[in-house]
C-alpha cells in the first residue's frame, strides 16, 4: 500500500485492495473510487448516451460493491466483476427509461480518448485526421443506432480493452456468445460507416 501525490492510497495488488474493502477501510473506496470510477462513467455513458444516467450507475455501482464485496470471492478480477454491475444497472437503466431518453450523442465518450477512435495507431496528416473524425461521427451514430447488447460487447472490447474471456466473465456470457456479438458489432459498424460514405458520395454527384 502506497500513498500518491495527490493523497490517495493505493494497493500492490487487486486482492490487497479486495481486503482492505472487505476490512471497510475508508481509504479503499477512495482507492477504488479513483481507480475504475472513469472508466466505469466511460462505459455506462457509451450504453446510456446521457451523463446524468451514468452518473447514476458509477453512483449505484460503487454503493453495490460497498454492501456486496463480501460476496466478491474472486474468482475473476475485481474489474470484471465491477463491470458486469454497472453494465447490468446500464442496461436496466436503459430499459426503465427507454421511452424518455434523452436524445444525446456519444461526443463526450470521443472527447473522454481525445477524440480518436480506439482503433489503434495514430493520424500524422491533417487529410487522415479529417477522415478519421468523419469515421468517428458515423462510429457514434453507428453506436446510438445499435443494440444494447451488441454496444456493451463492442464498448467492453474496443474502449475498455477486454478480451473476450474477460466480457464473458463480466457479462455471464458464454465466449462463443461474446465472439458472435462483437462480429456483429463490427460488422454493423462497418456497414453503417459504407451506407454513409455512400450516401454521402450520392449527394456530390447530385451537385
Amino acid at each position: 500500500m502506497t500513498t500518491s501525490e495527490e493523497g490517495t492510497i493505493t494497493y500492490a495488488t487487486e486482492a490487497d485492495l479486495v481486503q482492505a474493502l472487505r476490512a471497510n477501510e475508508p481509504q479503499a473506496y477512495a482507492a477504488l473510487i479513483e481507480g475504475y470510477a472513469d472508466r466505469l462513467y466511460a462505459t455506462a455513458y457509451a450504453i446510456l448516451n446521457n451523463p446524468a444516467d451514468a452518473e447514476e450507475v458509477v453512483q449505484e455501482t460503487l454503493i453495490t460493491v460497498y454492501r456486496r464485496i463480501g460476496e466478491f470471492r474472486g474468482e475473476a478480477k475485481l474489474s470484471t466483476w465491477l463491470y458486469r454491475i454497472a453494465t447490468n444497472k446500464a442496461l436496466a437503466l436503459l430499459r426503465s427509461r427507454k421511452a424518455a431518453r434523452a436524445e444525446t450523442s456519444l461526443e463526450e465518450l470521443g472527447e473522454q480518448y481525445g477524440g480518436e477512435l480506439p482503433l489503434g495507431g495514430t493520424v500524422p496528416s491533417a487529410e487522415e485526421a479529417l477522415e478519421r473524425a468523419e469515421q468517428w461521427a458515423c462510429i457514434r451514430e453507428g453506436l446510438e443506432a445499435m443494440s444494447p447488447t451488441l454496444r456493451v460487447v463492442w464498448v467492453l472490447a474496443e474502449v475498455e480493452g477486454l478480451s473476450m474471456r474477460e466480457i464473458a466473465e463480466a457479462e455471464g456470457l458464454s465466449l462463443s456468445t461474446v465472439k458472435v456479438r462483437l462480429h456483429r458489432a463490427r460488422r454493423f459498424l462497418v456497414d453503417y460507416i459504407a451506407r454513409r460514405r455512400e450516401a454521402a458520395s450520392t449527394e456530390e454527384d447530385d451537385r
